[in-house]
């Protein structure tokens, strides 16, 4: 196979063309795939023998606001199934509207 001649600062490009084109394509992909492999391979062993990460402690649960007198309650707020339950169609409006701003 003809390989145009490279000048010496493209000397690593003709050796990974020669080798590309000296051997059959099945034997060149199985080499990059069987390296992938090691890597992955290396990668697994390492994270096992290092152990594992700590664990991030949880977070606290965050109290939802209390709602004042007149203010909408929150949907996170224990208040809001009462208010739901209780609320007339103007209030329940006024909810909704708020929820869309």
């Amino acid at each position: 196979m003809f390989l145009p001649k490279h000048s010496v600062s493209n000397r690593s490009l003709t050796l990974f063309l020669s080798f590309l084109f000296h051997f059959p394509i099945e034997t060149v992909a199985g080499a990059i795939l069987s390296g992938y492999g090691v890597l992955i391979l290396a990668a697994v062993i390492k994270s096992s023998i290092g152990g594992k990460a700590p664990e991030p402690e949880p977070a606290a649960p965050v109290a939802a606001p209390a709602a004042s007198s007149g203010d909408l309650p929150s949907i996170e707020s224990p208040e809001f199934e009462k208010f739901i339950e209780s609320a007339d169609d103007a209030a329940i409006m006024k909810w909704v509207e708020s929820a869309s701003d």
